[in-house]
């Protein structure tokens, strides 16, 4: 690989026109795809980590013999909370571009980023030279990422090599942040892990850590597909690490919850509340990352519903509030048929899709049309347990209906005695 490829990789989220960040919601503002922004956002950036500076304690705090465990959101931070909670395991919790939460630390980004001034002439001459005309847009917005990522590889292999953890832990495989330090765990004789924080999709890169404790066989045969149906990655199945020791069973459909996310339309929504709160309570919770979060907040005291903030409100909390969940393309279905409760989708996007396919393993029943939902809800409302929900889910978390549903964390933890890491 050279390194301009090297380079692509490390930056899938942006590089990748499978994933097509750009199309997003949040990235739709046009001047994000001028030069002149990019290099602003930049040194915005280089003078913003000089506060960074007062991490370097970070530094230090890790010690050989701990794992490390790189969030990058507080969807990450909730995924893995469990572990965390584990004092035998370890653990050091390091936040990069992320606020963190209590007891997570927060990295000195200040080096990396004084570095990567010295490597703005590298990062001009790959997107001068780049003939994708989409690969060029992304050095446009995404010229921060591109020009910190070899000085942010030399700063964290040194010190991976320094500290000498024993394992490391990502919940992304295709952020820079978290890509990319796996490439220097590599170079360091330091083994990495990656976990799932939500569900994966067909567009994802193809993995490149030395082991993948993943949700179930969905995950696994994506990335093997991915790779040409091989993958140096020893893959096993944990089930999903967020609900660990969490248990419920529904006797009547009283709160719904409507979960959205950055591809849905507030009018479609909007429709499907008018709908189903003639007959139900309900809660609304929007993806903690969607650029009109408070628009939905908006919806919400419009039809005077139940709010979950999602910036604060842990999965876990919300999925035990509410007795049944309907979304479009949200990783929150399995979580929410792992707890048996009843779950479908809507299309509240204009775009009809199959994010994660879970339309396509008919592990959901899809609607389009508000009144025909509402009504399927009332014929099951007083009798949602005449149907296994949680069995619809199997494909995507391996551990359901085995000893370690609801035990992930414990699984896990067998795993790296397992491979002694």
């Amino acid at each position: 690989m050279s390194l301009y490829e090297d380079l692509l990789d490390s930056n899938y989220i942006f590089s990748s026109e499978k994933i097509d960040v750009f199309s997003w919601r949040v990235y739709q503002k046009k001047h994000y795809y001028y030069l002149a922004f990019g290099l602003l956002r930049y040194f915005g950036h280089v003078i913003g980590s000089i506060k960074t500076i007062r991490n370097l304690p970070t530094l230090w705090k890790v010690k050989k013999g701990d794992i490390v465990v790189i969030l990058t959101s507080l969807n990450q931070y909730d995924s893995i909370q469990e572990l965390l909670k584990d004092e035998s395991l370890n653990i050091k919790p390091i936040a990069i571009d992320y606020a963190g939460a209590g007891g997570v630390l927060k990295f000195p980004m200040f080096i990396s980023y004084f570095l990567s001034i010295f490597l703005i002439p590298l990062t001009f001459y790959y997107y001068f030279i780049t003939k994708s005309a989409y690969v060029k847009k992304s050095f446009r917005y995404g010229f921060r990422e591109y020009c910190l990522t070899f000085a942010y590889r030399f700063v964290n292999t040194a010190w991976l090599k320094w500290r000498k953890p024993r394992l490391l832990i990502v919940l992304t495989d295709h952020q820079m942040v978290g890509r990319d330090m796996v490439k220097s765990a590599r170079k360091a004789g330091v083994k990495s892990l990656y976990m799932q924080h939500a569900s994966v999709t067909d567009k994802f890169p193809a993995l490149i850590m030395d082991y993948a404790f993943l949700e179930g066989e969905d995950a696994k045969d994506k990335y093997l597909e991915i790779g040409g149906g091989h993958t140096d990655t020893i893959i096993d199945f944990v089930g999903i690490l967020k609900l660990n020791k969490i248990s419920t069973e529904e006797h009547q459909i009283e709160m719904i919850g409507i979960c959205t996310n950055e591809f849905d339309d507030i009018a479609i929504a909007d429709g499907l509340l008018s709908s189903l709160e003639k007959d139900f309570k309900i809660t609304l919770r929007p993806h903690p990352g969607d650029s009109l979060y408070e628009e939905w907040r908006a919806l919400a005291e419009k039809h005077h519903i139940t709010f979950s903030d999602s910036r604060r409100e842990k999965p876990a909390d919300f999925l035990s509030s509410v007795n049944c969940v309907v979304s479009y393309n949200c990783g929150i279905t399995t979580e929410s048929l792992m707890l048996n409760k009843p779950t479908f989708s809507f299309q509240m996007s204009q775009k009809e899709f199959d994010h994660y396919g879970f339309l396509e393993h008919h592990i959901v029943d899809h609607y389009n049309k508000p009144a025909e939902l509402a009504g399927e809800i009332r014929k099951i409302r007083n009798t949602p347990n005449a149907i296994n929900w949680k069995k619809k889910a199997k494909y995507y978390c391996d551990t359901i209906d085995t000893p370690y549903e609801g035990r992930s964390a414990d699984l896990v933890k067998k795993l790296l005695v397992k491979y002694n890491i």
